[in-house]
């Protein structure tokens, strides 16, 4: 019998808990409900969404029955890519590569062309094509314009010696990959010959009807020979050696600093954790690119 009590008052107090909980449970609701209903009504008030906007029937119907024969690009300047110089002696191959880079970002930066491609798209193009040997020249520019998107491509050609180079370009439009205008040429020894660079950029963009003024390469032309060595989307494979040469040139050269940049996002992507120095190491770089060049568009690509 006692047994019998104790479970019943077991029982009768569980039970007794459980409402006492409802209860407690329902006041709260009560008093909770109100205020948080008030408060975005309030929300509302102070921060009214905004109204969607609104089009006639009129404007729907001439949208839905637009003709696409009547949709038209806008008008905008070209986009441009920038060959390395063929070569007649493998000794300039390096000069070449260099002077070639300095011309993509002076003249592919400029804010004119409006349909040019990336840095990258820039550096993978002509990585492509120096994987596949192409004999001809319209051959090498019709793979860079595929590649880049590019509507002109400059082609080139250096040529004699050390004492006495030429460097020649023109321009080959696309499509068709005809030749556009005529043949630019700068004479002179190394020296004379980077120099010449600011002038034979201004002529290749006035035969796009682009006048613009360049200033002289920050770079030497030993400079530009080591910039030419180095590939233009480096790997994390890259010798020390080779790292420590662009990093160096990284505070002189605007190609430099962009190849380096890519370096950078190379060994991040292949590793888990970033280390801080190299996140901020790209930050710096970055930023002394853009703000040395504001209105090179490559810079803030």
């Amino acid at each position: 019998m006692k047994c019998c009590i104790s479970r019943f008052w077991i029982k009768a107090r569980w039970i007794t808990a459980g409402v006492l909980m409802l209860v407690f449970t329902s006041s709260c609701v009560r008093i909770t409900l109100p205020l948080l209903s008030r408060s975005m009504a309030k929300a509302d008030n102070t921060f009214p969404l905004p109204k969607p906007a609104l089009i006639s029937l009129e404007t729907a119907k001439k949208i839905q029955h637009l003709p696409m024969d009547q949709l038209t690009q806008l008008s905008n300047g070209p986009g441009i890519i920038i060959a390395p110089p063929s070569t007649s002696r493998s000794a300039d191959a390096n000069l070449a590569r260099g002077m070639s880079s300095w011309l993509e970002w002076t003249l592919g930066g400029l804010p004119a062309f409006d349909k040019n491609a990336s840095w990258q798209s820039y550096t993978e193009s002509i990585s492509y094509l120096q994987r596949h040997k192409v004999n001809s020249e319209a051959g090498a520019a019709a793979i860079l314009a595929v590649n880049s998107g590019a509507t002109h491509v400059a082609m080139g050609s250096l040529s004699g010696n050390k004492n006495h180079l030429s460097l020649t370009y023109q321009w080959r439009r696309f499509p068709g990959n005809q030749p556009v205008g005529k043949v630019i040429s700068i004479f002179g020894p190394e020296s004379k010959i980077v120099a010449q660079l600011p002038k034979l950029a201004e002529q290749l963009s006035a035969q796009l009807h682009i006048k613009s003024t360049f200033s002289a390469p920050t770079e030497t032309t030993a400079q530009l020979q080591e910039l030419g060595k180095l590939p233009l989307s480096p790997q994390t494979t890259l010798p020390d050696s080779a790292i420590a040469s662009l990093a160096h040139l990284a505070t002189i050269s605007n190609p430099a600093r962009m190849m380096y940049l890519t370096y950078l996002q190379n060994a991040n992507y292949n590793t888990e954790y970033p280390s801080h120095q190299a996140q901020q190491e790209w930050q710096q770089i970055a930023t002394v690119l853009i703000t040395k060049n504001p209105s090179n568009t490559l810079a803030w690509q």
